[in-house]
């Protein structure tokens, strides 16, 4: 990675990221063959981002509720 972004150790990596855009890294970074994704800091956009939608699972007859996908699992507690 540090290599990649031409950073010149993994210290500075961060430093180095904040002197392009996203857009302009994940390509780098792809073309290089690390994959990788935008994080994403506004929440209320989340649902909306279709690489979050195939990560939900819908309400259905057993769970009224929308839930995460695999590899996530949650089980409610017996009380």
């Amino acid at each position: 990675m540090a290599r990649t972004v031409g950073a010149t150790g993994t210290a500075t990596v961060g430093e180095r990221l904040r002197t392009r855009t996203t857009d302009a890294w994940l390509a780098e970074l792809r073309a290089a063959g690390l994959p990788s994704v935008a994080v994403r800091t506004d929440l209320a956009a989340l649902a909306a981002d279709p690489a979050f939608a195939r990560t939900v699972l819908p309400p259905d007859d057993r769970l009224p509720y929308a839930r995460p996908a695999a590899p996530w699992e949650f089980t409610e507690e017996a009380r």
